[in-house]
Parts: C-alpha cells; sequence; structure tokens
C-alpha cells in the first residue's frame, strides 16, 4: 500500500499545480475579456445623431449655395438688360419699346 499511498501523493502534488495553472490561465481569460468590453465601450460609437447631424448640415450647405446662386443670376440679369430684349425680339416684327436700339429688319433672311 506503501505504493498506492506515494502514487496518491505525487498525483495530489502535481494535480496542484496544474490546478493552479488553470485557475491563473481562467483569471488572465476573465481580466482580458474584462479590457475588452471597457476598451468598446470607451471607442467611440457611430451613433445616428451625429450621422443625421452631418447629413442636415450638408444639406444647409448645398440649399445655402442654391440660394446664393439664385441670387447673383438675378442680380446679373437685373444688370444686364439685353437678355430680355434678346428673347422677345422678332426681326421681322413691331418694334420692342422696350429695346429701342434693337430695329427690326424686315429684309432678315427668316422674314417671308
Amino acid at each position: 500500500m506503501s505504493n498506492y499511498e506515494d502514487l496518491v501523493v505525487h498525483s495530489t502534488l502535481c494535480n496542484q499545480p496544474s490546478e493552479q495553472m488553470v485557475s491563473a490561465l481562467r483569471n488572465i481569460e476573465k481580466a482580458v475579456l474584462e479590457i475588452r468590453e471597457e476598451m468598446t465601450r470607451l471607442l467611440p460609437q457611430d451613433n445616428l445623431q451625429n450621422k443625421g447631424q452631418q447629413v442636415i448640415r450638408r444639406l444647409e450647405i448645398i440649399s445655402l449655395s442654391f440660394y446664393v446662386s439664385i441670387l447673383a443670376l438675378s442680380a446679373f440679369l437685373f444688370f444686364y438688360h439685353d437678355w430680355y430684349c434678346a428673347i422677345g425680339h422678332n426681326p421681322c416684327g413691331q418694334a420692342n419699346l422696350k429695346c429701342p436700339w434693337m430695329k427690326p429688319t424686315p429684309q432678315h433672311q427668316t422674314c417671308f
């Protein structure tokens, strides 16, 4: 029986370091998982509110640029009168009183 007792003592002594190693590995694994969870909580998340604000800001910029371009076009057309006369000019017909410098020419090639 002494061999059996020696075997039991030896197996308990050998099992203790392996059990300690397993428990140490479990503790390390738990610590790593906790660190991962904490890191994911600390990382900035892509929430929809920030994306919505970016979309609204871009739409505001597009709208502002559209209105400024309309204003610039209106100012250009206000100061450049010839566009109005060129649109309604008929070389064959009656003279346009709003644009006296554009005289009718009945001899024009489009007149019959």
